[in-house]
């Protein structure tokens, strides 16, 4: 038996009146929306997902989309499907871009690109961050994690089992928080992965 979703919403994190709530924003998207979700390679060596990211063209005709403190970079974002009275979280993140058609050549339109903790981890560098020694994983992305300025959602570690001799000993100007937890997750050969919900 097939199952097919009844309801989409992508919803936009907003304070209305003091009030943290997600407003819906489905019926406002004139294009298809285009995911690319957690691990797709197959391969054993992957253990780190790569960032996932969703995109979508929004109807802006009133200039409703223009970025503004309603609708702005940086925003949370998630996608939810509904399946009869179950309802899925597929994708959260933040809006990484809104590209804005001035509309001379066709439908005035906000071109929007979000992406998840992981894809914010892979634009983050590493800066001063000592190195630890004789660590477990869960430790070190504990300590990696003081790093960024977003925070994941929730957090869900497996103490590690093997003892890292030493971390954070080769950062370069080029390191990221992403590029450390695949240094990490290979020390392990575990696995770190977002969850739907963030």
């Amino acid at each position: 038996m097939s199952y097919f979703p009844e309801h989409v919403f992508v919803e936009l994190f907003t304070i209305v009146g003091g009030q943290e709530t997600w407003t819906n924003i489905a019926g406002d998207i004139v294009s298809p929306i285009k995911c690319n979700l957690g691990f797709s390679d197959g391969d054993p060596l992957s253990r780190l997902a790569p960032g996932s990211d969703m995109r979508f063209d929004l109807d802006n005709i009133d200039s409703a989309y223009d970025p503004s403190t309603s609708f702005y970079k940086g925003q949370k974002i998630r996608l939810r499907i509904q399946y009869g009275s179950f309802i899925k979280t597929k994708f959260f993140g933040y809006i990484d871009h809104i590209g804005l058609d001035v509309g001379t050549w066709g439908a005035r339109q906000a071109h929007v690109v979000c992406i998840d903790w992981l894809a914010l981890a892979a634009k983050t560098p590493v800066r001063a961050l000592p190195s630890l020694t004789n660590t477990t994983i869960d430790a070190a992305v504990r300590y990696l994690l003081t790093q960024m300025q977003i925070q994941p959602e929730a957090t869900d570690f497996e103490i590690g089992e093997v003892i890292l001799p030493s971390v954070f000993d080769q950062i370069t100007t080029n390191s990221t928080i992403y590029s450390e937890l695949q240094n990490l997750v290979m020390g392990e050969f575990g696995y770190i992965y977002m969850r739907d919900g963030g």
